[in-house]
């Protein structure tokens, strides 16, 4: 698949968010309690700061004035490239829309390379579509770290599968500082590379879990606690806690809320999508 056609699909699937909100700005109400960043602040630039919302509000306060109370359960690879390079951008929620649409471009490029791998170049096509196409796509975009975990994820499986192993690991250490979930990078490499445990060193494989030890002891000693990103996150209500949650709960967590929603309530329409 050429590099122009996959630029071509990007463009239109960031072209297809901004209609979108520039037609849900004219229809849909405001919910003030949604807006991270505040109303005031919101209807300066509606159109940057409505990719600035909820989680995307702390990852903003972490990037200027440090981690806060209880935002230690957000990683810090995100927060830390916004201060990076709000220098440059002279803008905190444009620096952080710009990372992620950035990271979410190259992500694109890495899926397809990926899947080129083991499948025909329709295949990759139609795999790139369907991601893009995908309800809650317009993520990728938003100052929330999905756009760059996803690229440092499938970066890390295509330098794994092509045989740069350690490449592969810093990637896949700089995912699990980016998102407690990259740590399971680690057994997924694991599987890759027992058929070639022989010939291959195991070793850039452990660079993997530093990303996670390197935060956890940033916060021994800034909070205490290495494990505050985890015991953080009853303090956020939306039913969380410190207990594992299987995923027959998570369904019916979320058939509660349905079941509770009035349809005309927008909250409505965010649980289904």
């Amino acid at each position: 698949m050429k590099l122009a056609t996959i630029i071509k699909y990007y463009l239109l699937w960031q072209l297809a968010i901004i209609l979108i909100s520039l037609i849900g700005q004219k229809i849909l109400p405001i919910r003030e309690s949604y807006l991270g960043v505040g109303t005031l602040k919101y209807m300066e630039n509606q159109l940057l700061y409505s990719r600035a919302n909820f989680d995307g509000n702390h990852y903003l306060r972490i990037a200027t004035g440090g981690y806060g109370y209880a935002e230690q359960a957000f990683f810090p690879l995100y927060p830390n490239l916004i201060k990076k390079f709000l220098p440059v951008v002279r803008n905190d929620a444009l620096t952080g829309v710009l990372i992620s649409s950035t990271a979410f471009f190259f992500a694109c490029v890495a899926l397809v390379r990926l899947v080129e791998l083991d499948y025909s170049s329709k295949i990759a096509k139609y795999t790139l579509l369907l991601l893009l196409v995908f309800p809650t796509s317009f993520y990728f975009g938003a100052v929330y770290t999905e756009g760059l975990f996803i690229f440092l994820v499938l970066m890390t499986f295509y330098l794994a599968r092509t045989r740069h192993w350690w490449l592969a690991g810093i990637f896949g250490a700089l995912a699990a500082n980016a998102r407690f979930v990259g740590i399971f990078l680690f057994p997924a490499l694991l599987l890759e590379w027992w058929p070639q445990r022989r010939t291959r060193n195991l070793l850039p494989i452990l660079l993997i879990p530093l990303g996670l030890v390197v935060y956890m002891l940033f916060l021994h000693q800034t909070a205490g606690d290495a494990l505050a990103f985890f015991h953080v996150q009853k303090l956020y209500g939306q039913f969380r806690s410190e207990r594992v949650i299987l995923l027959y709960q998570v369904f019916w967590r979320y058939f509660k809320m349905l079941a509770t929603v009035t349809r005309t309530d927008p909250q409505y329409f965010t649980i289904i999508r």
